[in-house]
């Protein structure tokens, strides 16, 4: 491969965003887990904003990873290493999943927003029911605005939107209704839970060595 450098962008790629500012993770304060979640809906409103740019030229973007945004001030975002953007309707290698079908840049961009909140996005292509057992965690832990936010890359992860556009008018609302974040009151571990999530996860990974032909 041969690659001309035009500019050199300062700013962290977003994988080293989620492993340094991720309050979840961490178990921050309230507010730092809503200043958080408020940061992540501004960068993602501003990827939707140039992945609608890119639909309304016909161009298709097959790479949209950690590694390849990088966030600036302001939560501005660069888009580096297009390599693999294509015109609409040729013939693309968008998301590994196998268990996935509708592979399509917004299922990519679903599970984006997976990773930078939860640092786990290569476990939803060992199982789709990934998704709803960690966003259950965290309403259960958590409502307000994580309630908006899981209602909106639900719809987006249903294919409920007809453009990018769509969705970066979606996400310019949820961040001018300026929602809080509610911390719920404890409830009791149920053991349940963990037991279906372990037996997904084992199903998960037996699909998956089948799929591959692992012996």
């Amino acid at each position: 491969h041969f690659f001309i450098i035009e500019e050199y962008c300062e700013g962290e790629t977003l994988y080293e965003y989620v492993m340094f500012h991720n309050s979840y993770l961490r178990k921050g304060s309230v507010e730092e887990i809503e200043q958080y979640i408020k940061s992540l809906i501004c960068i993602f409103q501003n990827i939707a904003a140039f992945l609608a740019r890119m639909e309304s030229k016909g161009i298709v973007i097959s790479d949209l990873t950690p590694d390849n945004i990088l966030v600036r001030e302001n939560n501005e975002i660069k888009i580096v290493d297009l390599e693999g953007a294509a015109p609409q309707g040729e013939e693309i290698y968008i998301s590994k999943s196998t268990n996935c079908e509708k592979k399509s840049i917004y299922y990519d961009y679903c599970k984006l927003f997976f990773f930078c909140m939860f640092a786990k996005g290569e476990i939803l292509e060992i199982n789709q029911n990934f998704m709803e057992k960690f966003w259950f965690d965290l309403k259960e832990e958590y409502s307000g605005i994580t309630d908006y936010v899981y209602e909106a890359f639900n719809k987006i992860y249903n294919m409920g939107f007809n453009s990018f556009y769509e969705i970066e008018l979606t996400l310019k609302n949820l961040r001018e209704c300026n929602e809080k974040l509610v911390k719920n009151p404890k409830k009791g571990v149920d053991i349940k839970h963990f037991h279906e999530f372990v037996e997904l996860l084992y199903q998960g990974i037996i699909n998956s060595l089948k799929e591959n032909d692992f012996n």
